[in-house]
């Protein structure tokens, strides 16, 4: 390390310097050292398994893809304050690639916290690579960066092997109360969250089980139902009416995945978001996969409404009867209102495979 590249402590915080052109790092803390460049972020509340076990997983993967040191590099949140001590930290510091090891709603928790720190601190200038690892259950922000596991994608983040694009997030408001998010979903696919939580059975099973459930007795027994949607939608855009009409579900996302490498926003790519509205079929399976459509050629007419999100315009939703309405795989209650602002201004480093 060269010299007068020192480490110095403020208060709780620990300034990290860098070494020469790699841009290795040296990181401290207490008796312990490790060598990296990145941190990783891991949230002990997420997941199909407890905390012990979830941790457990988490260090598994980090000793085989960066041995033994590997283990120094994370940093766990419990709660709240645990992240928000975290995150003003990596910000002070300048820590320059982040891993955030959790589901869908602790990689949104990260986001936001992120964002208002990062404000807050007056550090608009700093932007980290985001490397998102699989810790939750449907876990689709981080089946967008198309590694194969945590493994592989922490060894390629290690040795720099991948690329970034943005990933411009949005913003949602639900009855004033705003939140950024890769997705928010209105209608069904709320009811069929409703299904999973309440039921035992989870995992990809269980995510199938609970659409199953919600085909059987909203589409298949209810014969008002089957040829059209259940719900209806008003949709403004830049204070102009776009569409209004039935829908079974769909919604807005900045990521093509909605979970188990199921992907009905295609369009949520390289910085574009996609919104989308679609009828389910007749049997089970919604219509947002592609090979749907030529099991049921004479279902009905299963694309109601799309449209690509490539500028930073407002888009409000309204609902003549309250919907079920979940953001980033977290239910959020029933609402007959919305609103959803692309917003490029809230940008992160994407980090994917190459």
């Amino acid at each position: 390390m060269r010299r007068g590249a020192g480490i110095q402590k403020t208060g709780q915080h620990v300034l990290r310097s860098f070494q020469d052109s790699a841009h290795r790092q040296i990181i401290k803390k207490g008796k312990h050292t490790s060598v990296f460049d990145f941190q990783i972020i891991h949230s002990t509340v997420s997941g199909k398994t407890g905390p012990e076990q979830g941790l457990n997983s988490l260090k598994n993967d980090v000793a085989a893809a960066l041995g033994g040191d590997g283990e120094k590099a994370i940093r766990t949140c419990g709660n709240r304050e645990d992240l928000d001590r975290v995150v003003e930290g990596l910000i002070r510091d300048g820590v320059p690639r982040l891993a955030v090891s959790g589901g869908d709603g602790f990689s949104r928790l990260f986001y936001n916290v992120f964002f208002q720190m990062r404000d807050a601190l007056q550090k608009h200038d700093y932007r980290p690579h985001f490397l998102f690892l699989a810790g939750g259950t449907g876990n689709a922000i981080s089946c967008f960066t198309n590694f194969r596991n945590n493994i592989e994608a922490l060894k390629r983040f290690a040795a720099r092997e991948y690329k970034t694009q943005p990933l411009n997030l949005l913003e949602v408001d639900l009855n004033g109360q705003r939140e950024l998010a890769h997705n928010v979903t209105f209608g069904g696919d709320g009811a069929v969250l409703l299904n999973y939580n309440a039921q035992k059975l989870k995992g990809l099973t269980g995510y199938i089980w609970a659409v199953v459930r919600y085909g059987v007795y909203q589409k298949y027994i209810n014969p008002f139902s089957r040829r059209s949607g259940n719900f209806i939608v008003d949709i403004e855009d830049d204070g102009g009416r776009v569409h209004r009409g039935s829908y079974e579900g769909g919604g807005a996302a900045v990521v093509p995945f909605v979970g188990y490498r199921f992907k009905p926003y295609p369009m949520a790519d390289n910085g574009m978001g996609h919104l989308r509205f679609v009828n389910f079929a007749l049997w089970l399976m919604p219509t947002v996969f592609r090979f749907t459509n030529m099991l049921f050629p004479r279902g009905p007419k299963w694309l109601v409404f799309e449209k690509r999100l490539d500028r930073p315009n407002l888009i409000k939703f309204r609902f003549p009867k309250p919907v079920h309405v979940q953001v980033c795989g977290d239910y959020r209650d029933m609402h007959d209102s919305a609103q959803v602002r692309f917003a490029p201004d809230r940008s992160l480093d994407f980090v994917k495979k190459k």
